[in-house]
């Protein structure tokens, strides 16, 4: 999955402060992977439904073949008379029959065959996606983490002023001075400790459609690998007996042994009926409401920088530090208990 994410800082390394249009630009950014992501998550849904639906059509198809087997097997069971004469002028036509149904019935094991392996190709793309979601994810960690310290830094220098600036003796000859440098200062470092603070809450505000996404694409890969094995394996089991319905003497036995095989394609059955029915929920619930709720975030989202840093006063510097520090302890703590992750 394409990701645009340049403008992030790396693990690792210092975040610069960011500014206010590089902010919305971030956003802008982020918005845009979230809908390209959707769309591909919304392919793969349908790219699931359209292997399953092929999948089961085959599955039935065996079955059904399997079935008009296990008659003409009963039809040359009969008793009696009547039957033994029905059998003595319709041996050629069942001989027929039978080669007929066996020679389908490995025309559709192959089909079906050649579909698993669809299947499997397909698990193998849908947990290459969640890999790429989950590098989003943690890529929208790192840069909230880096915001956030970046807000601490920054608080701590406000106090480290703010105690410079109570120390002032304002008798001495550059008492004005240093005071206008430390309040101009004090100013301009609430406004990194505004931007940052926007910064880390965009990256918690897109956390929450990037897990969802994430998590989506994480259950349909588990789902599709889990049905994939356990489907490979009666087929290959029913696909052996097909083989052997073409060359066995001994018919009956074996076409009893075959369709023991197909019955065991019925729990192969029930779970592609649930997945067609997942699928139908994702593309008509899940995947057109988790785009609506990502288009209206973000189109009502606010940056929460102040409009007035230029006017910032010492107590509101004071209260930004303290805030600053809180967020940034409450995130320490989060990230020792793993929480979000």
């Amino acid at each position: 999955m394409e990701t645009t994410t340049a403008a992030a800082p790396r693990e690792g390394s210092e975040a610069s402060c960011p500014t206010q249009a590089g902010l919305l630009e971030r956003q802008e950014t982020l918005a845009a992977g979230h809908r390209r992501a959707l769309e591909r998550v919304n392919r793969l849904v349908e790219s699931q439904q359209e292997i399953t639906e092929e999948l089961s059509g085959g599955l039935q198809g065996m079955q059904a073949s399997g079935r008009e087997l296990d008659a003409l097997d009963a039809e040359a069971r009969q008793t009696g008379l009547l039957a033994a004469v029905t059998r003595a002028f319709s041996r050629r036509r069942t001989v027929l029959a039978r080669k007929s149904i066996a020679e389908g019935l490995l025309t559709q094991y192959e089909q079906v065959s050649v579909s698993l392996r669809r299947g499997s190709a397909f698990a193998d793309e849908l947990h290459l996606c969640a890999l790429e979601l989950q590098e989003e994810v943690e890529l929208l960690h790192v840069e909230q983490t880096q915001h956030l310290d970046g807000a601490r830094k920054a608080a701590e220098r406000i106090l480290e002023i703010e105690a410079a600036l109570d120390a002032l003796d304002p008798s001495q000859p550059q008492g004005a001075r240093e005071e206008d440098r430390l309040r101009f200062e004090e100013r301009s470092t609430s406004s990194r400790v505004a931007l940052f603070q926007a910064g880390a809450e965009l990256c918690r505000q897109e956390l929450e459609p990037a897990r969802a996404l994430r998590d989506t694409v994480l259950e349909l890969h588990a789902e599709m690998a889990r049905f994939v094995m356990q489907a490979t394996s009666s087929v290959n089991a029913a696909g052996r007996r097909i083989q052997a319905l073409g060359v066995a003497a001994d018919a009956p036995s074996v076409v009893a042994e075959l369709n023991q095989s197909l019955q065991q394609l019925d729990a192969a059955m029930g779970a592609t009926e649930h997945y067609l029915d997942q699928a139908q929920h994702l593309l008509t619930q899940v995947l057109p409401e988790l785009s609506a709720r990502v288009e209206r975030d973000a189109a009502d989202r606010r940056l929460g920088v102040a409009e007035d840093l230029e006017a910032i006063s010492r107590e509101r510097a004071r209260a930004m530090a303290d805030r600053a520090l809180r967020e940034a302890a409450d995130a320490e703590v989060d990230g020792h208990l793993g929480r979000d992750l």
